[in-house]
């Protein structure tokens, strides 16, 4: 599964919270605490194991988002409950939807620092401007990844989406 969104969301935190897995592994990504390279990290789950992407969100490492969105069997959508829906969101829910990878999964990271009362509405801001996009069945799950708050609501969720992904073909060769 590519974990997609927008730079700063907080989706290398988020695969590390699921994970316990470090995805940044470049010195540069390190010093620059932004992701440039694909991440790979896997989270074992009850019907086997499920293999996470973690992509750069930063717009200068598209064409890195879209090599590791390639494939792929579905996505996790990262987006920051602070924030909401950003640029970079659309442009890799657009990319996913031209790739035919469904989002499958949308984590809603860094509920921790928002008032509890404004959360509600945030997740409507969400859902409703994903679905303008054609988003629609994807769950959206309110975690952090600083408190780990909600990740195994989020495991769980994964879980589900990963056993009712089809079964793939056996490589040719």
């Amino acid at each position: 599964m590519i974990v997609i969104g927008h730079v700063d969301h907080g989706k290398t935190a988020l695969v590390r919270a699921l994970t316990g897995m470090e995805t940044d592994r470049l010195a540069e990504e390190k010093a620059r605490g932004l992701s440039i390279a694909l991440g790979f990290a896997h989270c074992e789950m009850a019907g086997g194991t499920l293999d996470l992407i973690d992509a750069p969100g930063h717009e200068d490492f598209i064409r890195t988002m879209v090599s590791g969105a390639s494939g792929a069997q579905g996505a996790m959508l990262v987006v920051s409950a602070v924030e909401g829906i950003a640029a970079q969101t659309r442009e890799h829910v657009q990319i996913a939807r031209l790739l035919q990878v469904p989002v499958a999964v949308v984590a809603v990271t860094k509920v921790d620092l928002i008032p509890d009362a404004t959360l509600p509405a945030r997740l409507a801001e969400i859902a409703d401007t994903l679905a303008a996009q054609g988003v629609t069945g994807a769950e959206l799950v309110p975690c952090s990844a600083t408190t780990a708050g909600g990740t195994d609501h989020l495991r769980q969720v994964l879980a589900r989406r990963f056993n009712a992904l089809p079964a793939r073909a056996a490589p040719m060769g």
